[in-house]
């Protein structure tokens, strides 16, 4: 399952699912046998005591460590465009098909995740419903407008022709002009008995829970109760009063059809039949203490139904080096990591190569290793590494170079889109030499992540792939690379940045919103620098732009609001857009240019319009 809709209907079941236990206990134990008051309430706090419980996972239990032995071994074949190696022990007579390198994502298809998807549906459902509730509302407000207001026995009230069926909202009572004697009279007494019980507020209540939590159906029969016991509640003070039985349920026949408003409390709203047995049932006894007394023992016991749970046990990554036969040992904590990132970088940088061993999964194309699940690349005899089906990875991860499976050995060159997207509990990742590519949104907000080794060998890194992972302060981008991908690092922590030569293009916001980013050099190599690629870099105050860089995007430096000095080392300027520092202090802004050239760059269009220029 995905883990993404995983994560998002789990609370959603737990919700629905502690909504409709309360509801049973409500049937059996308290419907007939609490107060019309206490009822009222405990109808009312389903919703909020549900989603309450809902948020709630209690670890009560911990598994012993799972103790995992991998394999450590002298050579490492990589099947790439431009590496082969040889093993010490043969893996596999197949000829392995070169990865491709992946194809520009769309950075918009970026956007279509599970959740973004879910969130759109809830606001557009839920604006509808509110829509439509407003509507009501000025409705009835119109109603009140247009009819006669008068008031009786302190109660105001509103006679329109308008009016097909009698009503009360909030404090005022709605007729028809046609109504008279003693019907008139039966029909006050039941709106009036609504207003001094309040009920009204129970209708308000629900109605906005409802479309807060429309996507849980047992809400909507909650609706229905509260409405239901409103008018027993009602009837009953009404008789009280001493009305006449009879005369009281013609009365109710003879408006039982025509339809109320839903945020109002109608003379026929309750279904009339089970209305009759209830006005009967005198002898009912609505004080029964045993309700009560069981309701705190029953929450109990719904909170530790749902809410306690077992943890996911440590695994231990016991690592062989067959030359050596000695045994190092890497400990993963998937329920509560501690930091030892350089620990775990150290034992893994000791290993020529570590081997997984894998299985398949519910024969489908999914295979599952020890600690990590993967996928044989299409039509290549190579893996990636893809997202986990139960849940986030979490903890320390270290990414074999290879993975055995079925017998044949498969080297890990991609890590799959979305693998570890939001995996905001993983603290520390070492990839192996033999990765090629890193793929959409791979690792996208994991906001514990402090430091990532971009192996040598890897081509691409994809859309989005460190997106929002605020603690990443250092990364080390691998000389293979040939392009920075649009929003590769957008909203990290990085401190400094070191980008090599054979780096030809800086994508769309690549290093946009780095706060804590202060000096920047750009090497020589490098030709474009996409649009908004440092925008909303607050703290950055200096950027050395290279000769060979021959385009720069507008909006670069927006909201460089501290940014001091450009240095250009080009004689010519690159061309800009008259307002590229429309957005930045320009005012503040140096431009340091090589000796010679600066009455050129005092004259050129958008480079004019900085301040100072001063020559080296």
């Amino acid at each position: 399952m995905n883990p993404e809709l995983l994560a998002l209907g789990l609370p959603i079941g737990k919700y629905i699912l502690a909504a409709a236990l309360m509801v049973i206990f409500y049937w059996f134990l308290f419907r007939e046998k609490a107060t019309f008051n206490n009822c009222r309430v405990y109808l009312l706090s389903i919703a909020l005591v549900a989603i309450l419980i809902s948020q709630f996972s209690i670890v009560v239990y911990t598994p012993p460590a799972e103790i995992v032995e991998i394999e450590a071994v002298q050579a490492m074949p990589i099947f790439s465009n431009n590496q082969s190696a040889t093993s010490q022990a043969p893996v596999s007579t197949a000829v392995s098909k070169p990865m491709e390198k992946p194809a520009e994502p769309n950075k918009y298809l970026a956007l279509l995740t599970v959740k973004n998807v879910a969130l759109a549906v809830y606001i557009i459902v839920t604006s509808v419903l509110f829509v439509l509730l407003f509507v009501q509302l000025f409705r009835i407000l119109a109603l009140k407008r247009r009819g006669k207001l008068t008031v009786k026995d302190g109660f105001e009230m509103v006679e329109s022709a308008e009016i097909p069926t009698p009503f009360s909202f909030y404090k005022t009572i709605f007729l028809s002009p046609n109504l008279t004697g003693t019907k008139l009279e039966m029909i006050l007494k039941h709106e009036q008995w609504h207003i001094k019980h309040r009920h009204y507020l129970d209708v308000f209540i629900i109605e906005i829970l409802v479309r807060l939590f429309w996507f849980n159906p047992v809400l909507w029969w909650v609706r229905r109760e509260i409405r239901n016991v409103s008018e027993f509640h009602t009837d009953r003070s009404v008789l009280d009063d001493g009305l006449n039985l009879y005369n009281y349920q013609a009365t109710i026949l003879e408006e039982v059809i025509g339809t109320n408003f839903q945020l109002v409390n109608g003379f026929n709203n309750s279904f009339t039949k089970k209305r009759f047995i209830m006005m009967k049932n005198k002898s009912n006894n609505r004080n029964s203490k045993l309700g009560r007394t069981l309701i705190l023992p029953f929450l109990l016991g719904v909170f530790s139904l749902l809410c306690f749970t077992s943890a996911k046990g440590k695994v231990s990554y016991e690592v062989k080096d067959a030359a050596k036969n000695e045994v190092s040992s890497i400990s993963l904590n998937s329920q509560s990591p501690t930091d030892t990132s350089q620990a775990v970088k150290s034992e893994t940088m000791n290993l020529k190569m570590v081997t997984d061993v894998a299985v398949s999964v519910d024969n489908s194309e999914r295979i599952k290793g020890k600690y990590l699940f993967y996928k044989i690349i299409e039509g290549t005899q190579n893996v990636m590494v893809i997202n986990k089906d139960d849940g986030k990875y979490s903890g320390n991860i270290v990414v074999p170079d290879r993975v055995q499976y079925k017998g044949k050995m498969y080297p890990v060159t991609s890590i799959g889109r979305y693998a570890f997207d939001n995996c905001k509990n993983i603290t520390s990742v070492v990839l192996p030499n033999s990765l090629i590519s890193i793929e959409l949104m791979a690792f996208n907000n994991c906001v514990l992540l402090k430091s990532i080794i971009i192996p040598e060998n890897v081509e691409s890194i994809g859309l989005c792939s460190f997106q929002t992972c605020t603690s990443l302060t250092s990364v080390v981008i691998p000389k293979s690379l040939k392009r920075i991908e649009n929003f590769a690092f957008n909203g990290c922590g990085i401190t400094s940045i070191n980008i090599p030569n054979s780096v030809k293009e800086i994508g769309e916001y690549a290093f946009a919103a780095n706060s804590k980013l202060t000096h920047v050099v750009i090497p020589n190599g490098v030709e474009i620098i996409a649009k908004y690629a440092f925008n909303n870099c607050i703290n950055l105050q200096d950027i050395v732009i290279p000769s060979s860089v021959i385009s720069i995007g507008e909006g670069t430096f927006d909201i460089c609001r501290s940014l001091k000095q450009i240095t250009l080392e080009s004689a010519s300027p690159v061309n800009i857009s008259d307002n590229f520092f429309d957005h930045v202090m320009s005012a503040n802004v140096t431009l340091k240019v090589p000796k010679g050239s600066g009455s050129i760059y005092k004259v050129a269009d958008g480079w004019k319009n900085s301040l100072e220029v001063n020559e080296f």
